[in-house]
């Protein structure tokens, strides 16, 4: 989504100058609650970034006597919020990229556990495994903190094959079908929902808690006017028009992977907009992306995802033209078929 200024509705002030802990703005407090409950839960507020609300977070865990258990390959903002915890003596542990046998058997000793994951692994192209996270948690009346950034918007309730996506945008917990006070949610909107925002959502206790320990409440400035003008705006576009916009790129993504002719490369990504191409060696990924770059073709080259390769990526949304994706899939075709490529070099 985008907000153009004149979209959105006014404000009297772009900020009232007062912490969020001391005021909080009708719009923020409506935001807040009506993300929640896309998302399947029960109160939420918001924050100006994931930054702030993990570093609320992890204030609040360094109170208890919790033990933290995190998937190393997560987005790396949560892991920076880890640090006041560690420097508590909050003991914190990688488990196995979405490996939930190896975090049940790492859950051990006489502290709550915690677990720290993102929702959707973009470069697997799947989501984690909430459920069997969630077994591990809720056995030891634990909590899982999940970064649902990459699918708030994107994923719903009832995906099927012919609409991958579901209905509604409501993120990860409603496409797992998953609904319990032992998770917390931890989105950006700055992704499907085009604003720079984010929410924590959670059950009432949690949030209720959350706000009461808050620094980020007190010590900082909450999202501006501005920022709540297009989160309200967000919301009003996912109800009337999400669902067509998930389809625009659904059918983006099917003409993307089914344009492709991939020889020894792969592609991961699945229906999710992040789509990956894995080359058979280094010195061909970054052969094919810059050659694409000296194209005008924006993509990323990636380092290696639990493997030695690199990666090349692209992001797709639902207002590309879908001709521009067929010349794509032509040029990265014709690349991958070149004579000139190296296509076995172990560099």
């Amino acid at each position: 989504m985008q907000h153009a200024h004149r979209q959105l509705p006014p404000w009297s002030a772009l900020t009232y100058g007062k912490p969020a802990a001391l005021f909080e703005s009708g719009w923020a407090k409506a935001a807040g609650q009506a993300f929640a409950v896309l998302q399947g839960c029960q109160a939420g507020f918001a924050m100006p970034s994931t930054l702030h609300a993990f570093w609320d977070v992890f204030h609040l865990l360094s109170q208890q006597q919790v033990a933290i258990y995190y998937d190393p390959y997560m987005y790396p903002i949560a892991k920076w919020g880890m640090l006041e915890a560690r420097l508590k003596g909050v003991p914190i542990r990688p488990f196995a990229h979405q490996q939930a046998a190896e975090l049940k058997k790492g859950c051990r000793g006489s502290r709550t556990p915690v677990v720290f994951t993102d929702g959707w692994c973009p470069r697997c192209g799947k989501a984690a495994p909430l459920q069997q996270y969630l077994k591990v948690v809720r056995s030891r009346n634990g909590l899982l903190v999940v970064d649902d950034t990459q699918s708030l918007g994107v994923l719903g309730k009832h995906p099927t094959k012919a609409n991958p996506y579901g209905y509604g945008g409501g993120g990860i917990l409603k496409y797992l079908g998953l609904e319990s006070p032992h998770i917390l949610l931890v989105s950006s909107l700055a992704k499907a929902f085009g604003v720079p925002l984010t929410i924590l959502s959670g059950s009432t206790r949690t949030i209720k808690q959350l706000k009461e320990t808050s620094r980020c409440r007190v010590h900082n400035s909450p999202p501006s006017m501005a920022h709540l003008a297009a989160a309200m705006q967000a919301l009003k576009l996912n109800s009337r028009q999400g669902q067509k916009l998930r389809q625009a790129l659904w059918k983006r993504v099917r003409t993307f992977r089914n344009g492709l002719e991939l020889g020894k490369w792969h592609l991961k990504g699945g229906v999710f907009p992040f789509q990956s191409l894995h080359p058979p060696s280094n010195t061909a990924a970054k052969q094919v992306y810059g050659q694409l770059r000296k194209k005008g073709i924006r993509c990323l080259l990636l380092a290696p995802h639990l493997g030695t390769k690199n990666e090349v990526a692209f992001i797709l949304n639902s207002r590309q033209p879908l001709e521009e994706l067929v010349q794509t899939t032509r040029i990265v075709n014709e690349l991958i078929r070149s004579p000139h490529l190296i296509q076995f070099s172990t560099s």
